[in-house]
């Protein structure tokens, strides 16, 4: 029951974050034309460059919003794997290093088979 809860839950958490990310580009999308007619303002002298640079940081306030979007839909994906049944990398990672080990281990042994 516990492992369907934990699907539940993260499956939400992915729907819920791709609405987020929709509106987040739309506001990404507004802050750069804000940002494009601060500038053209700007360069035809009818405004001071600090409106330039305020309209600046809203895009890069978007552009944050959306990177960390983007690490909540991975680490929600990564729960669902997991409460999927699948692992983390972290155990796929160090029986990887370990059967690469081995296999060093038993081409040297070879080697060192060969040269005697």
């Amino acid at each position: 029951m516990q492992a369907l809860q934990d699907v539940s839950n993260q499956m939400v958490v992915l729907q819920s974050n791709a609405k987020q990310r929709i509106e987040a580009e739309a506001a990404l999308g507004h802050a750069r034309k804000t940002f494009s007619l601060a500038q053209a303002s700007y360069r035809a002298g009818l405004d001071n460059y600090q409106h330039v640079l305020d309209a600046r940081i809203s895009v890069l306030h978007q552009q944050e919003i959306i990177v960390q979007m983007q690490a909540v839909r991975l680490d929600a994906y990564a729960g669902l794997m997991r409460a999927l049944g699948g692992g983390t990398l972290e155990g796929k990672m160090e029986g990887a290093m370990e059967g690469a080990m081995e296999a060093t281990q038993k081409k040297d042994q070879a080697k060192i088979e060969r040269l005697r």
